[in-house]
């Protein structure tokens, strides 16, 4: 199964300060659920709406925290709203 993971929000807490990534305060237990679908054979693909200019920030922040995944898309278009037919919450994902 290809699951899309959004960052900011999902693996990391959404932060007042949002240009400063490299303090971004890491949600455990769902880079804990991320990595158990990685292990479990899943593919993970990353997504954010940071630019491409935070590239190596970002990247540096998830080898810190340990987020197994398999690509990372960047400037991911801002939105006040998504909607997509197969969005879950966290929660529902790897219980």
């Amino acid at each position: 199964m290809l699951y899309a993971i959004d960052v900011d929000g999902t693996l990391c807490e959404d932060q007042f300060s949002w240009w400063e990534y490299e303090k971004a305060v890491p949600i455990i237990e769902n880079i804990e659920k991320i990595n158990k679908l990685f292990d479990d054979g899943h593919q993970v693909i990353l997504y954010t709406s940071r630019r491409e200019e935070n590239r190596q920030v970002t990247l540096e922040w998830l080898e810190q925290n340990q987020v197994k995944y398999h690509g990372i898309i960047f400037d991911k278009f801002r939105a006040d709203c998504y909607v997509d037919s197969c969005a879950k919450r966290m929660e529902e994902v790897c219980r």
